[in-house]
Formats: structure tokens, sequence, C-alpha cells
């Protein structure tokens, strides 16, 4: 069977009759247009009686001039006739072919219609003609057999198969017509679900309220459980592709804000068209840009650089500068980035210092103090904190299976973490640097005396003293506190006396003979590690930026915590 069509598409149905059902009153009777040759007229009037059955059902309508109204302008009515009909019937006899308006114009409308599947054009032979040389031999005619209707002696018989024929196309044009229908109401249905569901769905999450209200409006709308699968999952990937878009416009604001203070208008105009390429709102660009700024532009931080003289009174007050960068720990957009899951990396430069304490000074194992040549490298502005410890503690694991998310006795996101052993510290810094791609470590002796030193020769690097007001040591505390709420020192680095003990990643040894200049490590496995720094339940003398600690690597303490440090800078 031929494919049938309908408007502007083209569908495969069968003939079925299809059941009532409230749409139908939607759809309109099908128009036929008849086109034939007045001398041929008796022809009409007898197929017009077989087409009643169809008429009564209003299955069909029919339209042919003799219905053009006196003084109508019967060309245009025609004409807009022709148009609007479904199927168009040419009673085919050489008066047809004969005439200039049927054949000409009428017929050449309709295979022109044909072509373009937005109606059936169907001759009917009814005598004897040569229609096998004409356009017409490229349609399916009636009779089926191509025997003029005037040759079966009753007309009856041929005409009645025609009309079943007819009967079958109009069922046809219906059933496509329904199909169309309930497709397009099904469109029209998923597109209100999706609106709907888009609405509570704009952060990935489903709410079980949410999820009860997406049930009633599926229910309403008649929607089965695949298709609302398939709705959401529609949105999600929309979602997720938004969220990469974001990503890259972050991205690409990242790479033109680098080394510049302020876009130029050519730069700007550029962003704006990447902006509108991706889908970028206004709104969610300008705070994608600040963010960028943020991180970016301020690549130097300013801070106060405090002395005090051994009766605790101030003696200088002078600003200090470090460069930065921020490492992030995950994707900015997804669920688990706050600001607070970010480490701050400051820059410490290369240099030279004494490490350890002179004779008479100090403790025993601060002896002797030596020169140690310090290369370049990158030191966290802060202890390792519980908000970025809990997100790295998640990561896939590498040499330890399990890190205790929540180990630490004093809980806050910003406050150092604590309770930690060194192969746990250890642990951290491998799954930190596979998620970064950046290498971290524990810092040596070395580089963590030098930095807290920074360039001072006191036992502070505040001076020869330490009060309440600059650390966080056995004073009214007695916790842990957020970290950086104590003055830095002049590199720029917070809470290097007290708050928590850092572990470094040298075996301990008992004093400085035969130090090297970077981390003292034995070649078998030790069974003690070495701490800096003091914690908040400790002396000033422990918290000195030369005092060391020895601990067991497996011990877990409430005032033991760790910091990171990066060779490697990465923007």
């Amino acid at each position: 069977m031929p494919t049938e069509i309908i408007g502007q598409s083209h569908y495969n149905v069968t003939c079925t009759s299809l059941p009532k059902s409230p749409m139908d009153e939607s759809i309109k009777p099908i128009k036929i247009f008849l086109s034939y040759a007045h001398q041929d007229d008796e022809y009409r009037q007898e197929l017009m009686v077989q087409l009643s059955s169809l008429l009564n059902r209003k299955l069909v309508e029919i339209w042919h001039d003799r219905q053009i109204l006196p003084g109508a302008d019967w060309a245009t009515d025609i004409d807009r006739n022709l148009e609007l009909a479904d199927i168009i019937l040419f009673l085919v006899s050489a008066n047809f072919i004969n005439s200039e308006y049927c054949y000409g114009i009428e017929m050449a409308r309709a295979i022109e219609r044909e072509q373009a599947k937005t109606a059936r054009a169907i001759p009917v032979i009814i005598r004897f003609c040569d229609w096998e040389n004409t356009p017409l031999a490229r349609l399916q005619v009636l009779p089926r057999d191509g025997r003029p209707v005037a040759d079966w002696g009753n007309w009856d018989k041929p005409l009645l198969l025609v009309v079943k024929e007819i009967e079958r196309v109009a069922q046809d044009i219906l059933a496509q017509r329904r199909s169309k229908l309930v497709a397009v109401r099904k469109a029209q249905a998923v597109a209100e679900f999706k609106e709907f569901a888009a609405s509570h769905y704009r952060d990935g999450v489903l709410l079980p309220a949410e999820r009860t209200l997406l049930s009633l409006k599926q229910r309403e709308l008649l929607l089965t459980d695949g298709e609302v699968k398939e709705i959401l999952g529609a949105i999600e990937a929309e979602i997720q592709q938004h969220q990469d878009n974001l990503a890259i416009y972050r991205d690409t604001v990242m790479a033109e804000l680098r080394g510049v203070r302020e876009l130029s208008v050519d730069r700007r105009r550029a962003l704006q068209q990447v902006q509108q390429a991706l889908g970028v709102s206004s709104e969610e660009a300008t705070e994608i840009e600040q963010q960028v700024v943020a991180l970016l532009a301020q690549r130097y931080f300013w801070f106060e650089v405090v002395t005090f003289d051994r009766q605790g009174q101030e003696l200088s007050r002078v600003p200090g500068q470090a460069e930065f960068f921020v490492e992030k720990l995950g994707d900015r957009f997804s669920s688990a980035f706050s600001d607070r899951t970010v480490l701050e990396m400051i820059k410490i430069p290369k240099g030279s210092f004494l490490m350890g304490s002179l004779p008479g000074q100090g403790c025993d194992n601060e002896q002797p103090r030596h020169e140690v040549q310090v290369p370049e490298f990158w030191m966290g502005k802060y202890p390792v904190t519980q908000a970025q410890w809990r997100f790295v503690a998640s990561l896939p694991p590498e040499q330890l299976k399990i890190l205790e998310v929540k180990p630490s006795m004093f809980t806050g996101d910003n406050r150092p973490v604590e309770g930690v052993s060194w192969n746990q510290a250890v642990e951290f810094c491998l799954r930190l640097s596979r998620q970064t791609g950046n290498e971290y470590r524990l810092p040596s002796e070395a580089e963590w005396e030098y930095a807290c030193k920074a360039g001072t020769l006191t036992d502070f690097y505040f001076g020869d003293t330490l009060i309440p007001e600059l650390a966080n040591f056995y004073s009214n505390v007695r916790e842990t506190t957020d970290v950086g709420i104590y003055k830095p020192n002049a590199f720029g680095l917070y809470d290097m006396h007290g708050n928590v003990w850092e572990w470094c990643a040298d075996d301990w040894h008992d004093n400085y003979r035969n130090a090297p200049s970077s981390a003292w490590i034995d070649l078998q496995d030790s069974d003690i590690k070495v701490l800096r720094g003091g914690s908040w339940d400790d002396n000033p003398s422990v918290c000195r930026s030369s005092a060391r600690n020895d601990l067991n690597p497996d011990f877990r303490s409430g005032l033991v915590g760790f910091r990171v440090v990066n060779r490697a800078r990465t923007l």
C-alpha cells in the first residue's frame, strides 16, 4: 500500500477504523474535491449516490463546481476548495482530457499536491480514453484494473468499488490525523511536564515533596513511567551541559584575566560572544567573573607583620606582601565545592638560614646550629582545615584504604584538622596529588623551620616573646581555633606557632649532626617522625621556631595536625 500523507508529514497507517475518543470531535470530515467534465455529469451524479453512505456517516464532505452560487467568482471558489481538499477525484474520460480547465489547471495542481504529499489525487476511469499517455498514469487509478466504469454494463458495481477505495483512503487520512493529534498532544504533555519538572529540578535534586508533585503531574498528563524517566534524564543532561558550559566560561575568563589588571574592550567583546554561545546568563557571567577576579586578579595579598619586645610591647607594625595561588580541590560547580575546600599556597622564596639553636639555648636536639640552603617552594597558608580534610578523605584511596572523614576532637570547617597520624597525613598528600595533578607532600624539617622563621633570628617570628594575642598556645583558649585569626609571619604564613603540632616528612634524629638540607629520611622505615610548631596545649618555649618533637607515625592526638608543601605552581 502506498504511504499516505496529511499536512506536511508522511505517515504509514493501516486502514483500521479507530475507536471513538474525545478527540474525534476535533477531527473534521475528509474533504473531497470532484473534478469532471460537464459532459460526464451523469457519472458524477451516480458516484454521488454511491458516496452518500460516506456522507451520511460524516466521514467525508464533497465539493464540486455545481455548488458554486450564482454570481460567485467560480475560479476563486474552485482554487480555494482545490487547496482545502484532502482527496481530489478525477472522473477521467476523453472529455476530461480535452477540458482545458480540468486537465490543464485542476489536474496539474492536484498532481503537484500529490507530489508534495499534501493531498491524494485519485483518477477514476469512467470511459475509454488514452489516459495511459498522460500524467495520470503515474497515479493509482480506480477501478484498480483500470477498466472504465462505462464498460461494466451495470455502473453500480465499479462505482461501489471506487467508493470502498475512497473510504479506505479517507480512513487512512483520519488515522494519520489522529496519530498526528495524539503526537501533538503527547508533545504538549511532555513539554508541559518538562517545564514543570525543570522548575523543581534546577539544583539537580528532587525532594520527596517535589517527587510527589511530579507524580501527580504525571498522572494528570497521562505520561508513562518510561516517558517521565526520559524527560528527567533529558533535564539532568541539560543541567549537566549547562554546568559544563559554566565551567568552560570560567576557564575562559580565567585565561583572559591571567596576567592583566582589567579586560580590554576587544577582550570584553570576545568574552561576551563566548558567554552568549555557551548560554551563560549575565547574572551567572558576573558571578563567575567576580570569582575569577578573587582567585587570579589578587595574585598577591597584603597583611601586617608585627613584632614585640620581651615585655610584650609592640616594636613595629609593617605591611607585608606575599604571592599565592589557590588550588581547588574539586570542580567549582560540584556540590562538594565551597570556599573552604580550596588550598591557598604561599610562595616561599629560596634562601639560606641558620637552622637550630646555639649552645646553651633551646634543647640539645636543636643543635648543632648549621646553615641550610632552601630552594623555592610553596607552602599551605594555614594548617590543613577540617573542610579540606573531609573533601580529600572522601577521594579514592592510595596506600591507606580508609581515612576517617571527621577525625577531629574540636569540630569546625575552618579549624585545623587534628587527630590524624603521620601515615594518614601522607595518605592525604597522595590523594590530594592525584586529585589536583600536582605533587603535594609534608614539608621537611628544614623547609618548615625556614618558612616559620621567615628571615627572623628570634624564638618566634613575632620576636622573643609570645603572648595570647599572637598565637593559640597554653593560655585561656584551651582548644583549637579557626586558622588565620592571628597575625602571619613575613612570608604570609599563619599559625606556625601553636594551635596544632605539624607533622614533617623527616625521620626523627636526636640532633643535627650530618643533617642534610632536604628531608632527613633513613633508608628503612622509622618508627619515629618529627613534629613542629607546638599546640594549643603547650607553653611558649615548646612553640618556638626551632623547637622539635617526636611521635610514632601511627600516633593520633587532638594536638596534632599538619600542612602541605608543593614545589610546582599551578594556576
